[in-house]
């Protein structure tokens, strides 16, 4: 789950909740677990998939392939990388926003993940802590991540109590 953690911590950002249960199956080769593919169920019967995996051919145009889709009654939207494209689609229109992840404007990286990197160092340099980035949410996804084990190596579904849960 080296991979998706990343994915685990946007699904709970998103959600704004945790999962009340999560189903996971894995796959390994002599090198170790290659790929885990995991369902995680939350309270109002809303799903997140999550597939991890270690196989993208070295052949392949980036090194990882990602990407994320939270499809809903409204609507649909996609976000890719490493083409770094967001499309949204509903009934009325299919749409792709201007988005990447790192621009050079006037000669000054800009854009999200420099958004993020600046954030991290400006709280390191003051020495406070994030207002965006809490322990919690990271111990959230380290507990779903831990479940997410172990239903991969019981075959089973395994419940999370969300009392166990900081934040939330």
């Amino acid at each position: 789950l080296a991979l998706g953690v990343h994915d685990i911590d946007q699904i709970l950002w998103y959600t704004g909740r945790l999962p009340v249960e999560v189903y996971a199956r894995a796959s390994a080769s002599a090198e170790g677990v290659d790929l885990v593919c995991s369902m995680l169920t939350f309270a109002d019967g809303a799903i997140a998939m999550v597939d991890s995996n270690w196989l993208t051919p070295g052949g392949w145009p980036a090194p990882q392939d990602q990407y994320m889709q939270i499809t809903g009654d409204r609507g649909t939207i996609r976000m890719q990388h490493p083409d770094q494209s967001v499309v949204y689609t509903t009934e009325e229109e299919h749409h792709f926003p201007y988005m990447y992840t790192c621009r050079s404007v006037h000669g000054r990286m800009e854009g999200p993940l420099m958004a993020e990197l600046s954030h991290f160092v400006e709280c390191a340099l003051r020495g406070e802590p994030s207002s965006v980035l809490r322990p919690e949410d990271a111990l959230n996804v380290i507990r779903v991540a831990a479940a997410i084990i172990r239903s991969a190596e019981s075959g089973r579904p395994v419940a999370i109590d969300a009392d166990e849960f900081s934040g939330g």
